[in-house]
């Protein structure tokens, strides 16, 4: 088993929260993870039939007849339980006492945000990281904000080898397969099951086929700015069908935004969100690319690196000491930073990303204008790029090897 990057907050969690909510996308390694735990914990599924229908048919007494420590994996089949569960804190709180897992984001489920709110902390597993399949797991985001610029030893990395981290991914179950064809027929069936099953459990969904290829064109433009009006244009569907759409395939964790910073600034500042796929693999295979085709396309293969790192960075805030927040940065007048961290003191790091191995003065633009528009939130910019050297450029901006994200 590879050892989970999470699995100390998620201890910490259950010794001091009455209910824990470890949500993600299936397959992740949710299921794995709880069922390691130490502790006298009784583990139930949902996907049991039996644990499924009993829950199902009497909520309230399903829940009364549970012990004192108990995981219900996949809970969002039963959006009933919820409210049972909620008397049962409120009756007597007791840290640990449920620790509840799903593959479907249940605030977007009817009720259940305002059911449990005040008495659930959230917890998030994406699929591995890098560093976690490498057993190089660290604290990625406390190294962007320590007092002195992060200065790892790196490797340069060729186009060839990011491409073949590309098409991996980071699920457990395609990183385990023999081959990348055979990751790819996973992977496949993966997104065929998620769209088919998982939506259907959040919301009804009419038009299951249009889902998908709005997940295939969103594929081919990871990484780039949210135009509502163009995929509504681009698939016939209304604009209300498409943000409907794009809400669902965030809640099972198919996709994500990074929403513009402004950081309060008077500065002209663009508000379109970027949207990514949280997967890598599941990208390309969308896509319809392999390794080979994938580094013939310079530009796809671009916006490939730059959602793995948003994704290696996304991973990395869910087990951070200190919560933080990701943006991205884009000016009117075309100054852009790929990703923005902004920490809960305030302070910023900008992240641009090169797929280049070399890189000059020129390419801290962007930096330089979100560091002026900051002003003293700015902790550091980093241009991060496939070459092997972190070196300082001028004040507070600075280089990054890419394998320094990406556990070697």
């Amino acid at each position: 088993m590879i050892t989970r990057a999470l699995l100390p907050i998620l201890e910490q969690s259950l010794r001091e929260d009455s209910i824990v909510f470890l949500k993600g996308p299936r397959q992740a390694g949710k299921s794995t993870l709880v069922q390691h735990l130490q502790g006298n914990r009784t583990y139930m599924t949902m996907d049991d039939l039996v644990v499924l229908s009993a829950a199902q048919s009497d909520p309230q007494g399903f829940v009364e007849g549970l012990p004192d420590q108990i995981t219900i994996d996949e809970v969002q089949r039963v959006p009933g339980i919820f409210l049972p569960i909620k008397r049962a804190i409120d009756r007597e709180r007791k840290p640990g006492r449920f620790l509840l897992t799903g593959s479907a984001e249940i605030t977007a489920l009817p009720h259940v945000a305002d059911t449990l709110a005040g008495r659930m902390r959230t917890l998030t597993l994406l699929p591995l990281s890098r560093s976690e399949i490498t057993g190089t797991s660290m604290d990625m985001i406390g190294r962007f904000f320590d007092p002195e610029p992060w200065t790892p030893s790196g490797s340069a990395k060729s186009h060839a080898q990011l491409a073949d981290l590309i098409v991996r991914g980071g699920y457990p179950e395609a990183i385990a397969r023999p081959s990348h064809e055979a990751a790819r027929r996973w992977l496949r069936s993966y997104v065929q099951t998620i769209i088919e099953r998982d939506l259907l459990e959040v919301s009804r969904v009419e038009n299951v086929s249009q889902v998908f290829r709005l997940l295939t064109l969103l594929a081919g433009r990871t990484a780039t700015l949210l135009n509502v009006s163009d995929l509504s244009r681009v698939l016939a569907a209304p604009q209300t069908s498409i943000k409907r759409y794009l809400a669902l395939l965030e809640a099972v964790f198919l996709t994500d935004c990074l929403p513009a910073w402004s950081g309060g600034a008077t500065a002209r500042l663009a508000r379109q969100q970027k949207i990514f796929l949280t997967d890598t693999g599941i990208a390309s295979v969308l896509a319809g690319v392999d390794e080979t085709a994938l580094v013939a396309n310079p530009v796809l293969l671009g916006q490939m690196i730059e959602t793995l790192v948003i994704g290696e960075v996304s991973k990395a805030a869910g087990w951070a000491g200190k919560p933080v927040r990701l943006y991205h940065y884009r000016s009117h007048d075309q100054n852009e930073v790929d990703l923005v961290i902004e920490g809960e003191d305030g302070r910023i790091c900008g992240i641009e990303i090169k797929l280049s191995g070399g890189v000059d003065g020129s390419h801290f633009k962007g930096l330089r204008h979100l560091k002026q528009v900051a002003g003293k939130r700015f902790h550091h910019g980093y241009l991060v790029y496939a070459g092997s050297s972190a070196v300082g450029f001028e004040e507070r901006l600075s280089t990054l090897p890419l394998s320094a994200l990406l556990g070697g």
